[in-house]
């Protein structure tokens, strides 16, 4: 809750107070007593609407600042596919593949390896790890 919310809360129940007294006055009193209230009332649930609007925008400015970190620290790591290139980052934001599609190339020692996932190497392969399909 921001403090403009509080205040426009406030001011609202203000205006229906007012409201309600000048019905009472109208009632009781003389019509001429209603004037001022109503205008009052009027004024003050004026206030309460600018309060209202400078809520949503406080709010608007918060989730703006917040898409734009969000964006900032997805674009730091690069696209994932042609998926989030797509949808300007919504899409896919939990995407489990590298930023770059030949990273894993890059990191296989040779590329036989990288073909078999490392069950086999080529002759010429400095590691020569053989690891199991299984994983």
């Amino acid at each position: 809750m921001t403090p403009a919310l509080r205040t426009a809360r406030y001011l609202t129940a203000a205006a229906g107070a007012l409201t309600a007294s000048a019905a009472y006055l109208g009632t009781v009193i003389t019509w001429w007593a209603v004037l001022p209230c109503l205008y009052v009332a009027a004024v003050i649930a004026w206030c309460a609407s600018c309060e209202y609007a400078v809520h949503r925008r406080t709010l608007t400015a918060h989730e703006r600042a917040r898409r734009a970190a969000l964006l900032e620290e997805l674009d730091t790591a690069g696209p994932c596919c042609r998926l989030y290139d797509l949808s300007g980052g919504y899409a896919h934001r939990d995407c489990a593949r590298p930023p770059d599609g030949l990273a894993e190339l890059y990191t296989a020692c040779c590329a036989e390896a990288f073909v078999s996932r490392g069950a086999r190497h080529d002759a010429t392969c400095p590691t020569r790890t053989t690891r199991s399909n299984a994983a």
